[in-house]
C-alpha cells in the first residue's frame, strides 16, 4: 500500500465568548470568519444532552447537528476556502484532505464536532476517507515539540474495551457497532486490534509498545479531569 498524502485544511477557533473567530489556512491560504455557538448555548446544550442520553438519538438527528456544526463553521472566506479545496479534490490536485480542527475555546470544544456532517456531499466527516476530521492541540506547553509522523495502509486501530464492573458503559455493544461501521475498510484501509476483558494499564501499555498502532480508541468513562476506570488497579 502507499502512503497516505493528504493535504491539511487547518481550522482555528479563538476567543473567549461567542461570536468566536475562525481562522483557516490550506495550502498556503487564509481565510477568516465567525462562529456563533459554543456548548453553554441553550440549543447545544439541549443537543449533548440528547446525545449523551441512553436511547440511541438517530440517524436524522445526527445528521441535522452535523449539519448545523457545518454551516456555522463553514461561512464566508472558510466557506470559499473549503470549495476550493474541494475543487482540488475532484480534479486530483489532492488525494485525500485532513480536516485539522484547533478548538482552544472549552465551550467550543466542548461541542459534539465527531458528528460534524457535510450536507452537500452527504458526508460524516468522522467517517469519510478522504476529507476526515482530527481534533488538534498545538500549543507547546500541551504537546512539546512535533515529531514527524508517517503511515501505511492499512492502518492499525488498537480497540481496547475494558469491562465495565460497574454496568454503566456497554463495552460489547459500543464494539460491535465499531466492527460493523469499519467492516466496509476492512484490510484494505484499516485493520482492527482488539483488547477487552479486564485489564490494567500496563496491559494497555504492552499493547501499545507491541502492536504500534496508527490510532488508539479507548472506551472507558470517568471525569474532566481524566481519571479513567481502572484509576485504581
Amino acid at each position: 500500500m502507499g502512503h497516505c498524502r493528504l493535504t491539511d485544511f487547518d481550522i482555528t477557533i479563538h476567543g473567549h465568548s461567542a461570536p468566536y473567530q475562525v481562522h483557516a489556512t490550506y495550502k498556503g491560504h487564509g481565510a477568516g470568519g465567525e462562529f456563533a455557538i459554543d456548548a453553554a448555548q441553550a440549543e447545544w446544550a439541549a443537543r449533548l444532552e440528547q446525545l449523551a442520553a441512553g436511547t440511541e438519538p438517530g440517524q436524522s438527528f445526527l445528521e441535522a447537528t452535523g449539519a448545523n456544526l457545518f454551516r456555522h463553521l463553514f461561512q464566508d472566506g472558510v466557506r470559499d476556502l473549503w470549495v476550493h479545496a474541494q475543487s482540488d479534490l475532484a480534479g486530483g490536485g489532492a488525494d485525500g484532505i485532513c480536516v485539522r480542527l484547533m478548538t482552544p475555546p472549552p465551550a467550543v470544544a466542548a461541542l459534539p464536532w465527531e458528528v460534524l456532517f457535510d450536507p452537500d456531499r452527504k458526508v460524516a466527516f468522522a467517517g469519510s476517507v478522504q476529507t476526515p476530521l482530527v481534533r488538534v492541540e498545538n500549543l507547546l506547553r500541551h504537546v512539546g515539540h512535533v515529531r514527524p509522523l508517517q503511515a501505511r495502509l492499512p492502518l492499525r486501530l488498537l480497540l481496547a474495551t475494558p469491562d465495565d464492573p460497574t454496568g454503566q458503559l456497554d463495552t460489547a455493544g459500543v464494539r460491535d457497532r465499531l466492527m460493523a461501521a469499519l467492516a466496509p475498510l476492512a484490510g484494505s484501509v484499516v485493520d482492527v486490534i482488539p483488547l477487552g476483558g479486564r485489564f490494567s494499564v500496563v496491559d494497555l501499555r504492552d499493547a501499545l509498545a507491541g502492536e504500534r498502532p496508527d490510532i488508539v480508541h479507548v472506551v472507558t468513562h470517568g471525569h474532566a479531569d481524566g481519571v479513567l476506570l481502572w484509576q485504581n488497579d
